[in-house]
């Protein structure tokens, strides 16, 4: 007799132990488990493992995450890696995935249940060789005729190649070694990714305050992984479209950081930086995780109140524009501002504490990577006791590929303090600014800059300039 794997229509896998079969070797306990997680969704996946290897033969590797990219797993034995060598490997299904099992055996003689051809109520066991499978309709080989159409449930023999509760590999290895070994596998899977969230909680005049920074993880490889080394990559990896080497290198540490506390080590890896858990993470399948990468507790911010405009040379645009006034905050990661370390693309959330108690979320907004050194301008929302209206006085066609525009701004505040606004102006092509009623800055090759103060009142401040735009023919 023979072992059987009893496949049924309902999706459903039973083993179904029959005599006895001689005993292949197993991989044994793991020592330990790196994942190294990069925020494009691929992890490196790198297990230390005592196994049993044979001189030559097949090796089952059980648990491997169901989304491993086949052409980037790497064996090395730890203790005699001149002497074990892996000649093939196959991925094996998880038993979850019925099909995958089933399309596994294509080629293979198995025991099916199909329907009894003389009566509808019956059904016969028959031995076939599977042809082919998709769809739920299988093609059988029975020997005398072709069966094409379903199953109702398919017997599989049982061998070192068996589905196992999670995703396997198969390793055809030649080992001139001891049979006992430490071994280590490493691969890449998708599935996995992390993203950084920050919350800046300001005091009531929205100048101070602490962070922390989180990272979020989403674990859908098919594995859980129990007791992981985790580092967490910032910057994004290329990894090209066609199928990745066998090994993906990576420089080794060669610097720490330690501005920001009470979480993740901060290490440099090439031009990466990585943190590093410092304590031994649990990643369930199919379930979302949080891990505190670090904190300031007294961090200075910069405010901004910005009016957008685009000054643009087309005429039928005179009649009166409402811009908001958008409530920028300005973090420089300086350690004079209580920072000092690379802090990692995120959802950055801004709370104020108001007077007399409570707080409220201000606004959220995306941060790219910054480095340390670096400035970030977050976009909060628009400002709510301040109005920009912009109004185009004059327009006239001076040449063929010039013209000259006039424009006003008009800025209200109805708060009961003065305000400081600045106001950037877009200019395209060739452009010089003619007249204006106050000093402009020029930022850059298309736009200027006017930092006005705004009194409370009725009355707006205004702003005129006009400017000369040429453009080539």
């Amino acid at each position: 007799m023979y072992k059987n794997i009893v496949l049924a229509i309902c999706c459903c896998v039973a083993m179904l132990s029959g005599g006895q079969a001689a005993p292949a070797a197993q991989s044994g306990d793991v020592e330990s488990t790196s994942v190294t997680v990069y925020p494009t969704g691929q992890a490196l996946v790198t297990e230390v493992r005592h196994m049993d290897l044979p001189e030559s033969g097949g090796v089952a590797y059980p648990g491997a995450a169901a989304t491993l990219d086949p052409t980037s797993v790497g064996l090395r034995s730890l203790d005699e890696p001149d002497r074990v060598l892996v000649r093939s490997l196959r991925v094996l299904p998880s038993a979850a995935d019925a099909g995958g099992v089933l399309r596994s055996y294509v080629g293979r003689k198995v025991r099916a249940v199909l329907p009894d051809t003389e009566r509808a109520d019956r059904r016969q066991a028959r031995d076939a060789v599977l042809l082919s499978v998709s769809s739920g309709r299988a093609v059988l080989d029975l020997g005398d005729q072709l069966y094409v159409g379903p199953l109702d449930a398919v017997l599989l023999p049982v061998d070192e190649a068996r589905p196992r509760s999670e995703s396997a590999l198969l390793l055809d290895v030649r080992n001139e070694g001891e049979r006992n070994q430490r071994v280590e596998v490493s691969y890449l899977a998708g599935g996995l990714d992390w993203s950084g969230d920050c919350a800046l909680s300001l005091d009531a005049a929205g100048e101070q305050g602490s962070l922390s920074c989180w990272a979020t993880l989403k674990n859908h490889t098919g594995k859980h992984f129990q007791d992981a080394d985790l580092r967490l990559v910032a910057g994004e990896v290329h990894r090209a479209p066609q199928p990745m080497p066998m090994r993906m290198k990576m420089q080794a540490a060669v610097a720490l950081e330690e501005s920001m506390g009470n979480g993740a080590a901060l290490r440099q890896a090439g031009d990466y930086h990585v943190f590093e858990v410092p304590f031994q993470a649990d990643l369930a399948e199919g379930q979302t995780t949080r891990l505190l990468l670090g904190s300031a507790g007294s961090v200075q911010v910069g405010r901004e109140l910005v009016v957008r405009g685009h000054a643009r040379h087309r005429i039928g645009e005179g009649g009166p524009q409402t811009r908001p006034v958008e409530n920028v905050l300005v973090l420089r990661n300086t350690p004079e501002n209580g920072l000092g370390s690379p802090l990692p693309a995120s959802l950055v959330r801004v709370y104020r504490a108001m007077q007399g108690g409570g707080r409220i979320l201000e606004g959220e907004t995306h941060m790219d990577d910054l480095p340390v050194g670096e400035t970030v301008r977050l976009a909060l929302g628009n400002a709510f006791d301040l109005r920009a209206e912009r109004t185009m006085l004059a327009y006239e066609r001076t040449s063929k590929h010039s013209v000259r525009v006039q424009w006003r701004i008009e800025l209200r505040n109805s708060g009961a303090k003065k305000r400081s606004v600045m106001i950037l102006e877009k200019l395209q092509d060739d452009w010089k600014i003619r007249d204006t009623n106050f000093d402009y800055v020029k930022e850059n090759a298309n736009t200027v800059r006017w930092n006005l103060t705004v009194p409370p009142g009725s009355e707006p401040v205004k702003l005129h300039y006009t400017a000369d735009i040429s453009w080539p023919s």
